[in-house]
């Protein structure tokens, strides 16, 4: 483990790697995100309000579904980015690892393995992001409105 990751050793070794990932990905869907609400007129917002809509309603009628595809958006880089980053697994865990450090130790050659169990594991991993990106598209995916 790392200096500044010594200090969180009474957490989980799970929770560590949440963390760390999360601290990662983090800004690139803050980003995402803010540019999106950013563009929302707060025309719509004031309009809302003054017939009576409350906070939350505000928010799930008007700011969510103008921000779902940035939100989509921010969730696919997250999760990209999330799978590509193997420097901070391995900076947090000691014990546990994730796939892509899998295939690393593999490719490395500290694991005894042979030329088709490392093309199964990123067959394995290629069908694994192509499943995860595939439900983040089927829950942005609406009904359209026809008017």
């Amino acid at each position: 483990m790392g200096f500044f990751w010594s200090n969180f050793a009474f957490m989980p070794e799970i929770a560590l790697l949440v963390f760390a990932h999360i601290a990662i990905t983090y800004p690139y869907f803050v980003r995402a995100m803010a540019s999106a609400i950013e563009r929302i007129s707060m025309d719509l917002e004031e309009a809302s309000r003054i017939l009576g809509a409350r906070p939350f309603t505000v928010f799930r009628t008007i700011i969510l579904p103008l921000t779902k595809y940035s939100l989509f958006a921010g969730s696919l880089i997250v999760f990209t980015r999330s799978v590509d980053e193997t420097g901070a697994t391995l900076a947090v865990v000691s014990t546990l690892k994730t796939v892509p450090v899998l295939l690393v130790d593999w490719v490395k050659g500290t694991v005894k393995v042979t030329a088709s169990d490392i093309g199964l594991g990123i067959g394995f991993l290629v069908i694994l992001s192509f499943v995860v990106l595939l439900v983040l598209r089927l829950a942005v995916r609406g009904k359209e409105r026809r008017y």
